[in-house]
């Protein structure tokens, strides 16, 4: 049996209880509201995606993604003049919560043994530029932010629940809107300014089933930030991950406000499309999971008695290159 898929419906960390195939996807603003005949027959490798103005769409998931790395990483220019689109007035909102904060009825921490997280001061630096705070409004009207990475000069990847959200606890469910991502924060220092988005995109795997085996997720920016800060490479193996030494790093719940963390450790159990590990953590949903400095081969979903990223498989490269565009 999935172990996730058991620890979740009996309540763990982020309220994933297992939904039936008949799930609805609500409106932004609403709850849960029946599914339509069309959205019932989803599978969950639909990609599902929804503009600024609202716009939903369903579209095919992208069978091939090519060699891996699929993608390769870019330390950027350091200079703000490469940047298009970018945002130096727009102040960070006040009253932001982390989404896996337990202010927000979550206790979302898994610190394995000593806490052997530590902090990067230095988010100027590569690759620690290429991760930020992506705040967006949830259907509930509060406001929530993620750690988020760039992968292309102006995409994001986050987790599933960072761009459609489920919050069982609250009984909150839909798309999250008003996306802003801030790059390199470090504390109340917003040292490459803000973007704006235009697009949003998840798996109908997550936004209809709950399923954290498809909870990746993508925002489309406004801008060309990446050629700033540069991004990290998506990377995904056929091999097994098992002992394999990983990084992540981010923004936790637990320690002082938009400060950066990280830690390493193994991969201790990895299945088709989960990669459990045994980094401390606390919260961090959204982080890029890595090995060596800049290769994303997953993505934070769950930190609590079990700590979990969601895999980039073949398909899950190819969905997320197929979103930068």
């Amino acid at each position: 049996m999935n172990v996730f898929k058991a620890a979740t419906a009996s309540g763990m960390a982020l309220g994933l209880a297992l939904a039936s195939p008949g799930a609805g996807i609500p409106a932004a603003g609403a709850s849960t509201r029946p599914a339509s005949a069309k959205v019932a027959k989803l599978r969950h490798d639909t990609p599902m995606s929804r503009t600024k103005g609202g716009k939903v769409a369903v579209g095919e998931s992208v069978a091939t993604a090519g060699a891996s790395p699929v993608s390769r990483a870019f330390r950027g220019t350091g200079r703000r003049s490469g940047s298009t689109g970018v945002s130096f007035a727009r102040r960070f909102p006040k009253g932001v919560t982390m989404l896996d904060s337990p202010a927000r009825g979550r206790t979302a921490m898994n610190i394995v043994g000593v806490d052997g997280r530590r902090q990067i001061t230095r988010t100027t630096d590569y690759p620690h530029r290429a991760q930020g705070i992506v705040t967006f409004t949830a259907p509930n009207g509060v406001t929530y932010g993620c750690t988020a990475f760039l992968y292309a000069p102006n995409t994001i990847g986050t987790a599933g629940n960072c761009v459609y959200m489920h919050n069982e606890a609250l009984n909150v469910h839909g798309w999250n809107r008003d996306f802003v991502f801030y790059p390199g924060k470090n504390g109340s220092a917003n040292p490459y300014g803000s973007c704006g988005y235009a697009e949003q995109h998840v798996m109908a795997g997550w936004a209809v089933y709950k399923d954290a085996d498809y909870a990746y997720a993508a925002i489309r920016l406004n801008c060309t930030i990446g050629n700033t800060t540069g991004w990290l490479a998506l990377e995904w193996r056929s091999a097994i991950y098992s002992g394999d030494l990983a990084i992540l790093s981010g923004y936790p719940n637990d320690k002082p406000w938009g400060t950066v963390w990280e830690a390493t450790g193994e991969i201790t159990y990895p299945s088709a499309l989960l990669l459990y590990h045994g980094i401390d953590v606390s919260g961090q949903t959204g982080s890029a999971l890595r090995i060596g400095s800049n290769s994303v081969i997953g993505i934070q979903v769950v930190s609590a008695s079990i700590n979990m990223a969601t895999r980039i498989t073949e398909q899950a490269a190819g969905n997320l290159l197929s979103w930068r565009s």
